[in-house]
């Protein structure tokens, strides 16, 4: 009997893209590569959910008749850019130019599609819209929503009456909002910040109600509330943090000496499991809140595509936190439409980076529970359409063209050749679907000669007895899909480049590979 001597070796799919490190050093699993996938929380690399247009219609991917579905659903009215979108007890709300462009409109959703929201006043046009809801009276129906857009007074809304912010001023465009600790917070150009009274978002009073206004010594580029009870007060070259509980006690202290030049860049801020993560010229950063003292320390998260994310800066749109998938997203724009720079957390901290590209041109962006607990992601864009985000199985319609490109494996043997023979893909999959990978050698020396795409069919969509749904699974068919690849090569080290292309798959995740080889001289 002849033998060969074959050997095996399980990769994990995990860590997400390593674009800075060298390439002996990328850890086998890793990415080089990758378009419309997402590192899956504790393991495994995910095809993301598509998007489908929204206005408050009956959803297309959950309709019978999708496209007839899809043809109803309209743009917010009017023209240009979605100027801001959010969500506000169980609706969606956007706003937009009117045509000429002469006033700024607001909408709701609705089971008719979008209608106006009589304000009452006329909006300046062209504002950049940012949001808070709260609730600040203590009834379970007593939240509202408050808004700014840089050109027009704040405002809040209950519903059904829009009342805008009465601050003293002529020149009151607050540009930044937050609620935090019973009070409102507006902030203004050069630096500037106000808060209303405890308990009354619209006494601004500071004689008899407790309202107050500070300097903060720099642009103000957002505020955030942070789970240990200060505010963070972050500016282009510098974060401050507020604590206190009331003007009476309100003190600020820098995050890092102002030396340190250190800021954030507006619309990158968001709260990630009580961290607060933005991105600066440094790189996309977080900051803790230490154990001892209450103060804070921050650090850079971002090493293994530091690279990128700085060629990206100047690109940015805006950020949202998806609670499902425990990702930040970062999301830029780009020639082909917007990317996302993704990043998961799990228990221990970052797990990973991912790409995403979709083909619409995003303007803003919201991440928030709707009236039924269900996290919803509404994206405004430059066609006057919101998308929403993880929904359904294609891009509104078209196909989601997804792919992985592994690092080079060289299977802890770097200067020994190797017979390359086939690679087994572990799946979790909902449905049968098929995958193209393109085994690729030796770094992609064009000393070696090209390997064949090889078509990978998965059958998955098993589920254990009495563990799914009639209508869910597929039966008979085995819990995790298991795809076998032919591989026919002899190198020091392989990548796998895996492709899937197709408008009616659900969301799949690749776990691991078995790599199947011989040794060489």
């Amino acid at each position: 009997m002849i033998r060969d001597n074959r050997q095996f070796k399980t990769i994990a799919c995990a860590g997400g893209l390593d674009l800075e490190s060298n390439p002996l050093k990328i850890a086998a699993g890793r990415l080089i590569a990758c378009k419309n996938y997402s590192v899956k929380s504790g393991g495994g690399y995910s095809r993301i959910s598509g998007y489908e247009a929204f206005d408050g219609q009956p959803s297309p991917s959950e309709s019978e008749t999708p496209e007839t579905a899809r043809a109803l659903i309209q743009a917010v009215p009017g023209e240009g850019d979605i100027l801001g979108v959010w969500i506000y007890a169980g609706k969606v709300y956007a706003f937009r130019n009117n045509a000429g462009s002469t006033e700024a409109k607001m909408f709701e959703s609705s089971a008719a599609g979008w209608a106006e929201v009589v304000t009452g006043v006329a909006l300046s046009p062209g504002g950049k819209y940012e949001f808070a809801n709260y609730n600040f009276y203590g009834a379970t129906s007593a939240a509202k929503m408050f808004g700014v857009d840089g050109v027009n007074k704040g405002f809040m809304f209950d519903g059904t009456t829009f009342t805008q912010l009465s601050v003293p001023g002529e020149t009151d465009k607050p540009q930044h909002i937050a609620a935090h600790k019973n009070h409102l917070f507006l902030s203004y150009p050069q630096g500037q910040y106000l808060h209303s009274s405890i308990g009354e978002p619209n006494d601004w009073d500071a004689a008899t109600g407790g309202a107050g206004s500070a300097g903060a010594g720099d642009d103000i580029v957002g505020m955030q509330p942070t789970v240990g009870g200060a505010l963070a007060i972050l500016m282009r070259n510098r974060v401050s943090v507020l604590y206190g509980s009331s003007q009476a006690d309100w003190q600020a202290n820098d995050l890092r000496g102002q030396e340190s030049q250190s800021g954030a860049i507006e619309g990158t801020i968001q709260d990630v499991g009580g961290d607060l993560v933005y991105l600066d010229d440094r790189g996309l950063t977080s900051m803790r809140q230490a154990q001892s003292f209450g103060n804070f320390e921050s650090a850079t998260i971002d090493k293994p595509v530091r690279t990128l994310i700085k060629k990206r800066k100047d690109k940015v749109i805006t950020s949202l936190i998806s609670r499902s998938t425990n990702q930040y997203r970062l999301i830029l724009d780009h020639p082909l439409g917007t990317e996302v720079i993704a990043l998961t957390f799990g228990d221990n901290g970052a797990e990973g980076f991912t790409q995403h590209l979709y083909p619409f041109k995003a303007t803003c962006a919201c991440s928030l529970e709707d009236s039924d607990g269900v996290e919803r992601i509404m994206v405004g864009a430059a066609d006057g359409f919101i998308y929403e985000l993880d929904k359904g199985r294609s891009f509104n319609g078209e196909d989601i063209e997804s792919y992985i490109k592994l690092s080079y494996d060289n299977l802890g043997m770097p200067k020994h050749n190797k017979r390359f023979r086939s690679a087994q893909m572990s799946l979790d999959t909902s449905s049968q679907l098929t995958l193209r990978v393109k085994p690729d050698f030796d770094y992609g020396s064009s000393e070696k000669s090209g390997h064949r795409v090889v078509d990978g069919n998965v059958i998955g969509g098993g589920a254990l007895w009495g563990g799914g749904n009639w209508g869910e699974f597929t039966f008979g068919a085995q819990l995790y899909g298991e795809s076998d690849i032919d591989i026919s090569g002899t190198a020091r080290n392989m990548s796998l480049m895996i492709h899937h292309k197709g408008s009616d798959t659900l969301p799949f995740t690749i776990y691991d590979i078995i790599t199947t080889y011989s040794m060489r001289g």
